[in-house]
């Protein structure tokens, strides 16, 4: 059993709220500066309680208040009993995950908001049982302290709608005395299956690039992938039998050399032979055109020409002679040494030809590297496919496994259903009498049932059904109900913390709102429960209302805030973010 005591911080920047045994209501009323009872820290203060109560950082409002109006060193405090122990718990902005528990005189500060936890969950379930048996502290507590954000759509869903937290039966289950190991290793399964279902998903799209191909046509395109890198391999192996691997790689690549150096001089040889040939020839000059200037150099110079003309005709033919024995010695050279490279290059191509035999059967390879390049992509083109593809079968296997073990589960929580169907059926009958003298009739039902579909993400579902239902205002009657039956049938409160606080809950028509409130001033039994409820007490203040009520709310009131009296002394402000 847990009972809150009071809240409180040290400095002071809220009014101690003390509370009660049974009905505690948080009220916001109207005052002379405005006739808004909105915003004035109804909220804030469940949200303080739920901060003390050591509510992860996440989703906290706590966190959201400026450090000029909550100093990150303030104290947060709140005074509670678990199991007749009394306790303190303090915890600040500023050391979050470092709260600070006072028992019996002795503080601890926490290294943690787990370990203290774990503390508490120590204190609470008295009979050592092991974890796995027992909701956590705070999975006891959520359907307890629901969020107003989860806006009371789900029976089973306690947070804020944004955060899309999946729904939780383990409490539920646990108050109806469900063996819950079951339960949670399911959850795990589901878990562990979907992490498969996303690994699986992704090797089926990188192996099929994306649906573009079928399973079976990549398992075929692998099997003739074997079969050809099979045949390379086998070439490669002549190869290395031929010769010394390494060897005729060198050999090759000094071959590969030499004939481009060789092909590059055949290639300027066969250019000069080219230009010599398409020389003109060699141009002679007329023997009477020598004649004639013999003639008219003898006149001018007399007897110093000596020479006769047959001289110098025997002159120019020799001239002539020796240009064409350049030309055509230089012809002789260069198509000797043309003839020298032609042989070299068909004696290098006869080696390389040899070297390459014992590969070279289809004109597949060019060269050495070009073989090894294309043995070596093709090869690890075919082990990528062939890992992914073992590994889209084993994943595949043990993924069907998790779900053969899945199942398994699912037929242990029937067993469970059946075990427990008393207390379902008890569970089911309080929760048809809170609907009758709200509602007026017993147009209910409550089912529990277990499924066991890819597509839901649980094994078990509550079917909960209210007269008028599906209506906004009517689901918040349902949640109500829902939580008011787990706190007060005889077998779910065995082991409920005996505690329910509803913030802003009662969102719903007049006659629900006033048949809700005088429900639960009926059931009050100040040594069975502690309720806490939020409420803009206007609802409730026109004189028929308090006709109909059967007890006056100020009576019950812990705290009353205004517009001008807020949760948190001092001005108006905003949360950040």
């Amino acid at each position: 059993m847990i009972r809150i005591k009071k809240l409180y911080t040290y400095p002071e920047i809220i009014k101690p709220i003390y509370f009660k045994k049974g009905l505690n209501f948080i009220l916001g009323e109207k005052d002379e500066s405005s006739n808004k009872t909105n915003g004035v820290g109804k909220s804030m203060s469940i949200e303080f309680l739920n901060f003390c109560l050591l509510r992860k950082k996440t989703g906290s409002r706590v966190f959201k208040i400026p450090k000029a109006i909550l100093n990150p060193d303030t104290k947060i405090c709140l005074d509670l009993k678990i199991n007749n122990k009394d306790l303190t718990i303090i915890r600040t902005v500023a050391t979050d995950d470092k709260p600070e528990i006072t028992l019996d005189g002795n503080t601890v500060t926490f290294d943690s908001i787990e370990n203290a936890l774990n503390y508490l969950n120590d204190l609470f379930y008295t009979n050592k049982s092991k974890i796995n048996l027992n909701p956590s502290f705070r999975e006891l507590l959520n359907p307890s302290i629901r969020d107003e954000r989860s806006e009371f759509k789900d029976i089973v869903s306690y947070f804020d709608t944004k955060n899309r937290v999946p729904a939780d039966h383990t409490t539920t289950l646990y108050l109806l005395d469900f063996d819950i190991a079951a339960y949670r290793l399911a959850q795990n399964t589901i878990t562990e299956i979907d992490k498969y279902s996303r690994y699986i998903s992704d090797l089926n799209k990188s192996l099929t690039q994306n649906g573009l191909k079928s399973l079976t046509d990549v398992r075929a395109e692998v099997n003739s992938k074997e079969e050809e890198l099979e045949k390379l391999e086998n070439d490669l192996e002549e190869l290395k039998t031929y010769e010394s691997f390494e060897k005729v790689e060198d050999d090759l690549i000094s071959i590969d050399l030499a004939l481009n150096e060789l092909r590059t001089q055949q290639t300027y040889l066969k250019l000069s032979i080219q230009k010599i040939r398409l020389l003109p020839e060699i141009e002679k000059i007329d023997e009477a055109d020598v004649l004639f200037i013999y003639e008219q150099f003898k006149q001018g110079l007399g007897n110093q020409l000596k020479k006769s003309f047959e001289q110098v005709n025997s002159f120019k033919e020799k001239i002539e002679n020796f240009q064409n024995h350049i030309v055509n010695e230089k012809l002789k050279t260069l198509l000797a040494k043309h003839k020298i490279i032609n042989k070299k290059i068909r004696s290098l191509d006869d080696n390389r030809s040899g070297l390459l035999k014992a590969i070279d059967k289809k004109g597949v390879f060019k060269n050495l590297k070009q073989s090894l390049a294309i043995y070596h992509r093709k090869s690890e083109e075919s082990s990528n496919i062939r890992t992914q593809l073992k590994s889209y079968d084993y994943n595949k296997q043990h993924k069907n496994r998790l779900k053969s073990n899945k199942s398994n589960l699912v037929t242990k929580v029937d067993e469970e259903i059946v075990n427990n169907d008393s207390k379902i059926d008890s569970f089911n009958k309080t929760i048809a009498n809170i609907h009758q003298y709200i509602m007026g009739n017993k147009g209910c039902s409550f089912t529990i049932e277990t499924v066991n579909r890819d597509t839901y993400r649980d094994i078990v579902k509550f079917n909960m059904s209210i007269d008028y239902g599906g209506s906004h205002s009517v689901e918040r009657a349902k949640v109500f109900i829902y939580d008011v039956s787990l706190l007060l049938n005889q077998f779910t409160k065995i082991k409920h913390p005996r505690l329910l606080i509803h913030d802003n809950i009662f969102d719903v028509d007049q006659d629900t709102l006033l048949r809700s409130l005088n429900f639960l001033y009926s059931i009050e039994d100040n040594n069975s429960f502690q309720y806490i409820l939020t409420l803009n007490s206007d609802k409730v203040d026109d004189d028929s209302s308090k006709k109909f009520l059967d007890f006056n709310i100020h009576d019950y009131a812990r705290a009353i805030y205004t517009k001008s009296n807020r949760f948190i002394i001092g001005d108006k402000y905003s949360e950040i973010g």
